[in-house]
């Protein structure tokens, strides 16, 4: 794997993106995990109504309280007792580079948006992700996300 530059990569993310990662970390925080994990991140895109996630979960009419629900739950398997800061999981970081992929060279964007991170995570979610979320996720075609976003 190729050695990126982490904090020019984060630089890459949009502001929405970046304000979503912030308040991932916050929530790793309080919930003394070890890693800001896909999970986090993926949790806190659900937060904002008009965002990219939202929008597609609303065409392909998956109710974000129920992936909300599931990513708590997953997120509630995670060992805590972290006193410390904690650290981007690998994942993540393999995440935001599958992301800015899309979004610089399929899309022809300056910045990564929730959607490519989205479209990223369900290009590969056996990768990225596991738990019952990822089952929510698989109701979605991404053929059909592709040619709507």
């Amino acid at each position: 794997m190729v050695e990126v530059d982490l904090k020019r990569l984060v630089g890459r993310l949009n502001r929405f993106c970046t304000r979503a990662l912030e308040a991932a970390a916050g929530n790793c925080v309080s919930r003394t995990n070890y890693e800001v994990t896909v999970e986090h991140l993926f949790q806190a895109l659900l937060e904002d109504p008009n965002a990219d996630v939202q929008q597609a979960l609303q065409k392909f009419e998956i109710d974000p309280g129920r992936l909300n629900k599931a990513l708590t739950r997953d997120l509630d398997n995670l060992k805590t007792g972290n006193a410390g800061r904690p650290v981007f999981s690998p994942l993540l970081t393999t995440w935001f580079q599958n992301s800015w992929l899309l979004a610089s060279i399929d899309h022809g964007l300056g910045e990564v948006r929730s959607g490519n991170l989205f479209e990223a995570l369900l290009a590969n979610p056996g990768r990225l992700a596991s738990g019952d979320y990822v089952d929510i996720l698989s109701e979605i075609n991404l053929s059909e996300l592709r040619k709507n976003f």
